[in-house]
């Protein structure tokens, strides 16, 4: 799968338009999107109960500008968070995005705002667990641009078709001299009509 810079741009625009409602300090969504992007954010509103931090799936819609069709984003953060040691310290969660591209197709992307993935320049194996159930390999690749806080995991449709039914996703992702760490992701109000 060979992505354009360019595309890396948008995908990563529209991955924080669709989390802007968690992340204040992630800056204007507006002046981070391509001039002339059409841009939808449909969120699910359902309040949590006092006291809870449920984070739910947002979802949302830019026009590809070389098709003029729509990149459609589903993205959920995680429930915990992890802190690494210095440079990258401090609590952050990691996040959870479903694309699909009217170019590239659809993907499963995971990444983290700082910090190395430990990913190799092949592909690597990363073990994702849906409940209850025995953990599941899923193999994951770097992206063209060598992004170390992102990882493209393979099988979209292997994932989603186990994400349909899920309350709980666990991913366990290797990062440079911190070891593998867990990210759990409350899928449980996912919409897979997006």
């Amino acid at each position: 799968m060979s992505t354009p810079w360019w595309v890396w741009g948008l995908m990563v625009a529209a991955g924080v338009m669709a989390l802007s409602s968690y992340d204040k300090t992630s800056g204007d969504p507006e002046q981070a999107a391509e001039p002339g992007s059409v841009i939808q954010e449909v969120t699910n509103t359902a309040a949590p109960a006092v006291g809870t931090y449920t984070p739910s799936w947002n979802y949302s819609v830019v026009t590809d500008q070389m098709s003029s069709k729509e990149i459609r984003f589903a993205a959920i953060q995680s429930t915990n968070t992890v802190s690494f040691d210095f440079p990258y310290q401090g609590e952050q969660q990691g996040t959870l995005q479903l694309r699909r591209h009217p170019r590239y197709g659809n993907d499963v992307i995971f990444f983290v705002k700082k910090g190395q993935i430990n990913i190799g320049y092949r592909e690597t194996a990363v073990l994702i667990r849906f409940d209850d159930e025995p953990a599941m390999r899923f193999s994951a690749y770097e992206p063209d641009d060598h992004d170390r806080t992102t990882i493209f995991i393979d099988g979209f449709g292997r994932f989603t078709k186990k994400l349909k039914s899920a309350s709980v996703v666990r991913i366990e992702v290797p990062f440079y001299q911190a070891g593998n760490r867990v990210f759990e992701f409350n899928a449980s109000k996912y919409l897979d009509t997006w």
